[in-house]
Formats: structure tokens, C-alpha cells, sequence
């Protein structure tokens, strides 16, 4: 869920002052950070709710596990979008991502890690301290280490893309959507060796939009939406049909059901994911403030499924406390709305604080790092080594 505030890409429309801002990504980019945050308040909560007894609250909170998986694949969804346009192309462009990646996971890394160790010693183990210092190789949060792997083979990616064309990108389109988008998206398991929460499922996902972003015409407002229902209708049906299957089993929530509505890149999550950019495509909204709110979104990601964060505050807002009561599932909604906003207050904050220190001349310090290492003996030497070996293959 890598917020585009460090990528600087944003849907454009044209205005009377000249080009703005579409706010219609940044809104979308909201609202899946807080279907994102409902996922984890139930996936991550000590009280399975989804392994009660059917009922009207119980079927609700299971549907909060989809929608987290659906955040997920719209955030790199948006991302993708922008980026198959970029022109800028250079490995270095993509280093210098991560490296300002890098720098507001490490803010919250050390921040959240040094107020446990010095107020709550306890809910920290060492490991986790390790981790900490080294957020990003350390795997802390699995999206934006997956998401920085995927921006190392980015530029590479598409070049290769675009030389190949759009006969033998079609081709390769078709072929990922029926191996990758049938055989693993349209069954409850890992099959044929696919990998889900990985920069492996980015980069498919980034064949597929970049295809339609460079090739395919423009899709309409009917169509998104109707993506976006027939995906919600598979959804909803295999929650009621695991519901129906415990009737005969007596016990908890499927596995195979779970599996499948708690996994990214599956084909209904992806057909909900997909129609959304396509509906914010076609929808134009002007707004400075939900401009502003979206840079946050990041922040909030981070700060909130830090993992002893993690296990401090959903077992803080145990299930268990309000199930049974009939405004549960309304105190749910309240309960993470709120959460999402003060995270996103504090993101945002941090925002300012980076803007007058180490933002002034972002990424400033990552160009003088480059520039030497580029100019260093070694790095010369491995130049023309590389060189005389691509004369060599030419030869």
C-alpha cells in the first residue's frame, strides 16, 4: 500500500487554470486503506468471528476479510496505473524510490520500536528489534518490501514490454489470465506454484494494466461497475456457501472458503479492483483537501499493523467485548474510522516535519550517493566489463 506521494504520479484533468490533480485515485486510495484497516481489525482480531454461528453480524464481519485483500490490489492497482506511463525509465529512478521508500518506514520503525522498548518492554521481543533497524530486508511489512522488489525489475519489466510490442503482450496477457487468472484465481489454493503476497503477483497485475493502459480503448463507467458487482456477487456467494457448508460440518469457517476470500490477486478480487480504477478513470473530482488526506495513507499502513502495534491494539479492541450487541457492527465501522483518522493525523504531521528538514531537497542526499558511487574506480570497472561483454555477445 505504497502511497503515491513518493511515486509523485496522479490522474490529470484538464481544467480552465491548466492541468490538476484527479482526485478520484486519491479518493479510491482512501477509502482502500480503510477497507484494508476493517481486514486486519478481523484477520488479526484474538476473537475468529467468522467461526461463530451464522448470523446476519457474523456474515458482515467476515465480508470485512475480502475487502482488505480487494484495498490491497487497488493500492498497487493505482500504482501500476501511472507508472506503466512513466518515461523515466532508469534503475537508478526506481532506487531512488526505495530509497525514499525506505525513509518513512524507518521513521515509524525506530519510533514505534524505541516507545515499546522505553514504555512497554514487554510486547517487544529482540528479533523485532532487529527487524526494526532493518524494516525493509527484514520483511516488517510485507507490501512495501514486495513492492520495492517489484520497482527494481519495473524499468526493466517495461522495456521489455514495450519492445515486444502489442501481439506478443496480448499473447502473454492471455496467458496469464487463463494459467494465473483460472487456475489459481478461480481455486482456493496456491496451485501451479503461484505465489500471492509477492512482487511476483505485482508484476502480473502490472502486465495486465499496462496492456490495457497502452492498447485497449478507454472502457466505460458501465463497464467498471458491473466488474466491480460481479465480483462483489462471487464474493458474497462463496461467504453464504461456507456459511451453508458449516451446517453440515459443525465446525468453523471452511478453510477452503477462508483461503480463498483471504488471498490477493484471486479473480474476483481482482475484477472488484480492477472496475474501481476503471470507474476513477472515468470519474473527475477536483479536491485539494482529499489531495492532501491521501498523502497519509502510507503512514497510516504503517503505523497501525506495526506488528507489536498490531498485537496491542486489536487486542485491545477485542470482538468479543461488543458481540452480541446490535449496534456491533456500527461500532466496528466507527472503531476503525477513527483509528484510520488519528494514524492519518500523525502521518500527516510527519509529512510537515519531513517538508521543513530532511524534504527540502528530497532525495538529495540519495543523488550525492549515486553520483560517487557512479564516479568510484569499481563502478567504472564493472562499466566496461559489462560493456566488452555485450560487444562480445554481439560479435
Amino acid at each position: 500500500m505504497v502511497t503515491e506521494s513518493e511515486e509523485s504520479s496522479s490522474g490529470r484533468v484538464r481544467g480552465s487554470s491548466g492541468e490538476v490533480r484527479n482526485s478520484s485515485f486519491e479518493l479510491l486510495r482512501l477509502l482502500a486503506m480503510y477497507m484494508i484497516i476493517l481486514h486486519h481489525y478481523v484477520v488479526h482480531n484474538p476473537f475468529p468471528v467468522y467461526d461463530e454461528p451464522a448470523s446476519v453480524s457474523q456474515f458482515i464481519y467476515t465480508c470485512f476479510l475480502p475487502l482488505g485483500k480487494v484495498g490491497v490490489d487497488i493500492f498497487f492497482g493505482i500504482s501500476a496505473w501511472f507508472l506503466c506511463q512513466n518515461r523515466d525509465l532508469s534503475p537508478r529512478k526506481s532506487l531512488k524510490r526505495i530509497w525514499v521508500l525506505e525513509r518513512q518506514m524507518l521513521f515509524y520503525s525506530l519510533l514505534l520500536m524505541l516507545g515499546l522498548v522505553l514504555f512497554d518492554r514487554k510486547d517487544i521481543s529482540r528479533s523485532q528489534i532487529v527487524y526494526s533497524v532493518f524494516p525493509l530486508i527484514s520483511n516488517l511489512w510485507w507490501y512495501p518490501t514486495n513492492y520495492a522488489l517489484f520497482l527494481l525489475f519495473y524499468p526493466f519489466v517495461t522495456v521489455g514490454l514495450r519492445k515486444m510490442g502489442q501481439r506478443m503482450h496480448g499473447y502473454l496477457a492471455v496467458i496469464l489470465l487463463v494459467v494465473w487468472g483460472l487456475i489459481y484465481g478461480l481455486t482456493p489454493n496456491d496451485y501451479v506454484g503461484f505465489l500471492a503476497s509477492t512482487f511476483v503477483s505485482f508484476i502480473y497485475q502490472y502486465l495486465l494494466i499496462s496492456y490495457y493502459r497502452w492498447y485497449l480503448k478507454k472502457a466505460s463507467k458501465t463497464l467498471g461497475w458491473s466488474m466491480v458487482g460481479l465480483g462483489s456477487a462471487a464474493v458474497l456467494g462463496l461467504i453464504l456457501f461456507g456459511d451453508w457448508m458449516r451446517t453440515f460440518t459443525h465446525g468453523g469457517f471452511p478453510p477452503m472458503i477462508f483461503d480463498y476470500i483471504n488471498r490477493e490477486s484471486k479473480l474476483p478480487l481482482l475484477l472488484i479492483a480492477f472496475g474501481a480504477l476503471l470507474v476513477a478513470d472515468r470519474i473527475h473530482i477536483r479536491s485539494r483537501l482529499i489531495n492532501y488526506l491521501a498523502k497519509g495513507t502510507f503512514g497510516v499502513y504503517l503505523m497501525h499493523d506495526y506488528p507489536p502495534v498490531r498485537a496491542l491494539l486489536w487486542g485491545r479492541f477485542d470482538i468479543r467485548k461488543v458481540w452480541g450487541q446490535d449496534a456491533a457492527v456500527v461500532y466496528s465501522l466507527a472503531l476503525v474510522l477513527l483509528i484510520f483518522m488519528v494514524c492519518l493525523a500523525i502521518d500527516l504531521i510527519r509529512d510537515r516535519l519531513f517538508a521543513l528538514t530532511i524534504d527540502r531537497h528530497k532525495g538529495r542526499w540519495f543523488e550525492l550517493l549515486a553520483d560517487r558511487i557512479q564516479s568510484s574506480h569499481a563502478a567504472r570497472r564493472c562499466k566496461q566489463y559489462l560493456l566488452s561483454i555485450h560487444r562480445g555477445a554481439l560479435e
